[in-house]
């Protein structure tokens, strides 16, 4: 349903490649938003093996002190605030792409993971989440 808003909007029917715009207005609409202030959405991968969960987070431009982690009702949390610079230059963008404002991030997590043991660095704009996992226990059941 929402592809078919997408291809249908007057920009995918005016220009080539007009979907990606409305997309990505899609997809900005859907970040978080608090006190009328937009949130940008940084890009994640998320893997496991055996043993954890790694949670890598694109954060570039952003220091390990601007960033907090939460767990809350079983989601990760994940939040960046950046003091914006009060230097005002008179220019225009010809083209802007890199976010220059707070971001935010929730994923769900499984339950199998343990949410006290959680663990993150920052190296070179990339935040590192491990989330050692752990065996369900697995309860019997009798059979009467």
């Amino acid at each position: 349903m929402i592809m078919k808003r997408i291809l249908m909007s007057p920009e995918a029917q005016n220009a080539p490649f007009g979907f990606i715009s409305t997309l990505d207005e899609l997809i900005k609409s859907q970040a978080k938003v608090k006190e009328d202030k937009h949130y940008s959405l940084p890009a994640v991968n998320i893997k496991e093996d055996e043993k954890h969960m790694q949670i890598f987070v694109q954060l570039a431009g952003f220091s390990k002190d601007q960033i907090t982690l939460t767990v809350d009702k079983g989601v990760l949390h994940i939040t960046g605030k950046k003091e914006l610079s009060s230097n005002k230059a008179s220019f225009v963008y010809h083209q802007k792409q890199i976010p220059e404002n707070d971001m935010a991030r929730s994923i769900a997590l499984p339950d199998n993971v343990d949410k006290n043991a959680i663990m993150a660095k920052m190296e070179q704009g990339i935040l590192e989440v491990n989330i050692p996992l752990i065996k369900p226990a697995q309860k019997s059941i009798t059979v009467h």
